[in-house]
């Protein structure tokens, strides 16, 4: 291939998209000039915020709290305890607070960062400590696939908690979102809090790092029982994440809300006049100038509302973590907020607790307690209510869900497009044209032959879509239909359209990899509200009017591998424009997903809440493909691990 120039103009779009989103907000922001203006601005972001967790849909069923042992260490008592998030759904947690408690005392929320740990990691605790030796309580959660809630313990993904994604994956499919499971279970943990005889309901602060403090930012802008927050290590821009090409984790992709002018910012204004101290590190690989710019937007608006004495913003000298500096930051600002003397205090002499004493439970994980719901059934709920409540439609009307939800325009015109080199890199050699929907490219167009500059078939022609290389994957089609004139189709991600960024390591790089350009793409499109699928789906609709337009009188659609699924959308939506349909290793159904607990089907290729209208057997049953099976393949339900 001619280097990644087409794949990369997929970053370049979602860059400018991002940009011109940030600079609206920006001058919504400067434009605000009073306090009524700002009191109206935090009332329309809290909404908006608020739109996107339905939690009155979630019943606060009874806590069930169990202690189920406790470790006294000089002047601090460290409880071990689980509590239900919902029915027979516990949470493990770890309950630090001082030994002697006169009347009732401040306490705070730990959420915790993507480690394996979970609660018990080194830097959260020496946190916990700390502010417990201050005379605080604290309360530690376990996150679902972390520290003791593992899934499945001898399968754990341990680099950034890959575990989230592959359930988000699944949930995106019933139009939900795995930030909404956390923040529940945060709800709960703040709900215990509260059961407890000893802690000020006027005095419960929030505080986590990294994806804690991913979890700080979305509980604070949902919750209004905190009296301040210190998020640390995430706040930044979403602007600056995608112009950097940071592949961030599944709860910190909220729905729709970057199409609504909404930025991470804005999860602080929206609890304004709260308290707030934003914590980051000098050399974050969350961008600190996002960290700083998110600070002049909040200190903006409290200053309007006449408290910007309540919003502080502290930059350690380290890397990402929670470290010593930011620790005793943060323990100063929350004994300032709750009214206790800020003391020195050196961490090396907090008592040393093991991480062993601080464990719950007896066995690897809360899953395998008898009688537990596990988060695999809990998927499979979200599963069958989509399945209980759609309503039967006809296929005319399947049509028109269907190209609303992809956000497809069945009068879109024949897509304009730029004629490349063509490509001599060996023989065969093909023609290239990159078909474009105004600034957005589609994809890549490939005519056998050299110097192919107009679009002019023969009568029969076949449109391949290839898994991952047209070069690769074609000749065999081409000796098995050999009266055929074969062209091929690179959408979005695939082929010459797969950017050449986001890359953590080498298993990035690999297909269905929960991290890289494919997933932080989808990532990008769910913030948008524009499934990147559509954009696939539209291109493949381009490319088959181009060929009718050309002169094509019968046309074969073929998708293999991943690209088999667009392929069946596209030969869905676009029917007057397909003679026949092949498709290879096709899904079965989205459902077959959650019989998967970790399905390999990147996230692409899941069209955010179609559960909740159909699955994928009711467009079989209207474009009746040839379906074949091919080892050279992967099946999209094959397992990640």
């Amino acid at each position: 291939m001619n280097g990644n120039f087409c794949g990369n103009l997929v970053n370049e779009y979602y860059v400018r998209t991002f940009r011109r989103i940030a600079q609206e907000r920006k001058q919504r922001i400067d434009s605000l000039k009073t306090r009524s203006e700002a009191e109206q601005y935090v009332a329309e972001v809290r909404a908006k915020i608020r739109s996107v967790f339905p939690f009155e849909k979630w019943e606060r069923t009874p806590l069930r709290p169990k202690i189920v042992s406790s470790l006294e260490t000089g002047k601090i008592v460290c409880e071990n305890l689980m509590f239900d998030s919902l029915p027979d759904y516990p949470v493990t947690g770890n309950l630090y607070r001082p030994h002697q408690i006169t009347g009732k005392i401040p306490a705070v929320l730990h959420l915790c960062g993507h480690n394996r740990p979970g609660k018990i990691n080194a830097n959260g605790k020496a946190l916990n400590l700390s502010l417990a030796a201050q005379g605080m309580a604290v309360l530690a959660v376990d996150p679902l696939d972390q520290g003791e809630r593992f899934r499945d313990p001898e399968k754990y993904h341990s680099q950034n908690v890959w575990g989230h994604n592959l359930i988000g994956k699944r949930l995106v499919g019933c139009g939900s979102w795995f930030g909404i499971w956390r923040t529940w279970d945060a709800i709960r943990a703040l709900d215990y809090l509260l059961s407890r005889p000893e802690v000020d309901p006027g005095r419960i602060y929030v505080t986590g790092c990294s994806g804690g403090g991913t979890m700080t930012s979305l509980i604070n802008a949902v919750e209004d029982r905190f009296a301040g927050a210190v998020p640390s290590c995430y706040i930044t821009t979403w602007k600056r994440n995608v112009e950097n090409e940071v592949p961030v984790d599944t709860e910190q992709v909220p729905p729709g809300l970057s199409a609504q002018g909404i930025e991470m910012a804005d999860f602080l204004i929206a609890a304004a006049p709260r308290p707030i101290q934003i914590s980051g590190e000098i050399n974050d690989l969350f961008d600190i100038r996002g960290t700083r710019e998110a600070y002049e937007d909040l200190r903006k608006i409290y200053t309007l509302l006449g408290c910007e004495d309540r919003v502080r913003i502290f930059v350690g000298p380290n890397g990402h973590g929670y470290w010593k500096e930011q620790r005793e930051e943060c323990r100063k600002f929350l004994c300032g907020l709750a009214g206790l003397p800020a003391k020195e205090l050196d961490e090396k002499t907090l008592p040393d607790v093991p991480d062993e004493k601080l464990k719950v439970l007896n066995v690897p994980t809360v899953f395998a307690i008898p009688g537990v719901q596990s988060a695999d059934q809990r998927l499979k709920e979200e599963l069958h209510a989509c399945e209980k409540n759609r309503i039967r439609m006809s296929e005319s009307e399947l049509r028109k869900r269907t190209a609303e939800i992809l956000k497809i325009r069945f009068n879109a015109p024949v897509p304009d497009y730029r004629i490349l080199r063509a490509e001599t890199i060996e023989e065969p050699y093909f023609s290239r044209f990159l078909l474009e929907s105004g600034e957005l490219p589609l994809g890549v167009l490939h005519l056998d032959g050299y110097e192919r500059y107009q679009f002019v078939f023969r009568d029969e022609v076949s449109l391949y879509i290839p898994h991952d290389s047209y070069r690769r994957e074609l000749p065999p089609w081409q000796r098995e239909f050999p009266q055929s004139e074969f062209v091929s189709f690179d959408p979005l991600l695939i082929g010459e359209m797969a950017p050449a960024g986001c890359d953590l390591n080498d298993s990035c790089r690999q297909f269905g990899a929960l991290y890289g350009s494919n997933y932080h793409f989808a990532a990008c499109s769910l913030m948008l509200g524009h499934p990147i699928a559509g954009l696939m789906v539209e291109g493949i609709l381009g490319a088959l009017k181009i060929l009718r337009q050309g002169g094509a009188k019968k046309i074969t659609l073929i998708g293999a591998g991943q690209s088999s699924l667009p392929a069946l959308f596209a030969a869905f939506l676009g029917k007057e424009l397909i003679d026949h349909t092949i498709l290879v290793n096709a899904l079965s159904s989205y459902a077959a997903l959650f019989d998967q607990p970790n399905p390999i089907c990147p996230q692409s290729l899941i069209v955010p809440g179609f559960l909740k209208i159909a699955d994928l057997p009711d467009l079989y049953q209207s474009v009746r493909p040839e379906l074949r099976e091919d080892s050279a393949f992967p099946h999209l339900t094959d397992p990640v691990c």
